[in-house]
């Protein structure tokens, strides 16, 4: 029996789950807390703490990449593939890319990072939001990424060149965008001077 490491909050064990019933396999879904510090029994069990994380006869798959690459190259695809996928795009969860968000869809939000101490808890602030909202955070940096990612929210990285506080002032214009979160600092500063939209910053 395949079995899941996931969260229903979660966008990527979303799209695991969804690939897994296209696929028309049986498997158990093991609910982990959200916080990875608590995830000591999952951590003992496949020696991992992110999620979403499979485990397949007795091989761990860490990752969404990961697990959908194994799933794909051992497992045939069904009858029924096209079918779900069209109900999953009707029903599912509104994980809706930024770039073409309906007007209904959370709010896009734009993350600076600027590798200072206070920049990991904006990454955490932003992502909740995000999970709350249904919808992704967008970044500027592969860091921010992993950061937004590791906390169970969908990141969509649109790399810009120069100063973080300049280049996400830019994006989150281009975007539309509703929110910038921010880390407190000189960067929050020249945001708040040149941003048009709602900045959060956080000590």
């Amino acid at each position: 029996m395949l079995e899941l490491y996931q969260a229903e909050w979660c966008p990527y064990s979303h799209r695991v789950r969804a690939r897994l019933t296209e696929l028309g396999l049986e498997f158990t879904a093991r609910q982990v807390p959200p916080d990875r510090d608590r995830r000591d029994a999952m951590a003992a069990a496949t020696g991992a703490r992110s999620i979403p994380t499979l485990v397949d006869g007795g091989e761990v798959f860490e990752g969404p990449d990961a697990i959908l690459a194994h799933l794909d190259e051992r497992y045939p695809e069904t009858d029924d593939l096209a079918a779900h996928r069209e109900k999953d795009a009707e029903e599912g969860p509104a994980w809706r890319d930024p770039e073409s968000a309906p007007e209904d869809a959370g709010r896009r939000i734009v993350l600076v990072y600027d590798g200072s101490p206070e920049a990991e808890r904006a990454a955490e602030r932003a992502a909740r939001l995000a999970v709350d909202e249904r919808t992704a955070v967008v970044v500027l940096d592969e860091r921010a990424r992993e950061l937004v990612q590791e906390r169970g929210a969908e990141a969509k990285l649109l790399a810009r060149d120069g100063e973080p506080a300049q280049a996400a002032v830019e994006l989150a214009a281009e975007l539309e965008a509703g929110l910038v979160v921010v880390p407190a600092g000189p960067t929050a500063g020249r945001v708040l001077e040149g941003a048009g939209c709602d900045v959060l910053v956080v000590s």
